[in-house]
């Protein structure tokens, strides 16, 4: 629920920045580093296995510091996708250890009724392929009109993936 409300949030202000002319690249920084942790703690809470990693604090250091120095050597004006790239990564991970968990001893007799799984399926599918698009904008994008092109992709996966969390969040409601 959290992700959802800060996603929403980010967006709204991202677009009214948008529409003013005003440059917005400050918050996809911000909405990475925010998502990031909220997605760690998600984790956290429903795998053993991520919750018994002791370097996962250790990761969140060097997180906040990747992404300190991203955020202050970086163009205001131009999306540097490094941060993305090593966030998807790392949800992407996340999410099958935890795919992983759940098979190993199953906590549900049908997994496509449970929330837990479509939270968990999005959120690998997005991130995942979210992060193959970013590393073809970095490699391939040698312009604006191709980074935007590419970029449309990410915005298919984003639908894809609020589609299925609205599904996991139909599905806890019965």
């Amino acid at each position: 629920m959290l992700y959802c409300i800060t996603d929403s949030i980010v967006e709204i202000f991202t677009n009214a920045l948008a529409i003013n002319g005003i440059p917005n690249i400050f918050l996809y920084y911000i909405l990475v580093w925010i998502e990031t942790f909220v997605l760690l703690f998600f984790f956290d809470s429903v795998s053993a296995t991520i919750r018994k990693i002791p370097l996962i604090w250790l990761f969140l250091s060097v997180y906040l510091i990747l992404f300190l120095i991203w955020l202050f050597l970086d163009n205001s004006k131009s999306l540097s996708p490094f941060s993305g790239i090593f966030q998807g990564l790392l949800i992407f991970v996340l999410g099958l250890i935890s795919f992983n968990d759940e098979l190993q001893t199953p906590k549900h007799a049908d997994i496509l009724r449970e929330p837990f799984f479509w939270f968990v399926a999005s959120l690998i599918l997005y991130y995942g392929c979210s992060s193959i698009v970013l590393i073809g904008a970095k490699i391939f994008a040698v312009d604006k009109e191709v980074f935007n092109y590419i970029w449309n992709y990410q915005n298919i996966l984003s639908i894809l993936k609020n589609i299925m969390i609205t599904l996991g969040f139909m599905l806890s409601r019965k």
